[in-house]
């Protein structure tokens, strides 16, 4: 089934799912941008395939959330949020 994959897989960890119930998952998998899966490291590797990347998470904490890379770079903040016309504007989430 083509609805059944990830571009990346993050397993291995702690995360934080901010729902009502304060849900800690082992892992998390992410298509298009978007979190298609959130469980245990078996119930999402399910969404693996050859093209999948995997990030091992070696059992840290991960808390979704606002990525914010620029700050501290000389990007503009300004009154009611973000200028997303920074040049630094792109952020990569993985190093590798």
């Amino acid at each position: 089934m083509t609805n059944n994959r990830a571009d990346l897989i993050l397993f291995n960890g702690k995360i934080a799912t901010q729902d009502d119930r304060r849900t800690v998952a082992q892992a998390v998998a992410i298509r298009d941008g978007k979190f298609t899966a959130v469980g245990t490291d078996r119930d999402v590797m399910a969404f693996r395939t050859g093209d999948t990347k995997l990030v091992d998470l070696s059992k840290r904490v991960m808390i979704p959330g606002l990525n914010d890379c620029r700050r501290g770079s000389g990007s503009a903040w300004w009154a009611g949020g973000l200028n997303s016309n920074s040049p630094n504007a792109g952020c990569q989430l993985w190093r590798s």
